[in-house]
């Protein structure tokens, strides 16, 4: 019982910063599918090709 007290007071004061990280990882990855789904429907607009950069 004691060893449980001592991981939860140790542990307690982290959480907010795991859940701040998980967070950041949630929303880069979420930025990475919209920039995804953005990338191909500019390849299904443009015919299916791919474009090179400075192509417009």
């Amino acid at each position: 019982m004691e060893l449980t007290a001592a991981l939860l007071s140790v542990l307690a004061p982290l959480a907010p910063a795991v859940k701040g990280w998980l967070d950041s990882v949630a929303q880069r990855n979420r930025a990475v599918a919209r920039a995804e789904i953005i990338r191909a429907r500019r390849l299904k607009h443009d015919g299916g090709q791919e474009r090179e950069e400075g192509d417009d």
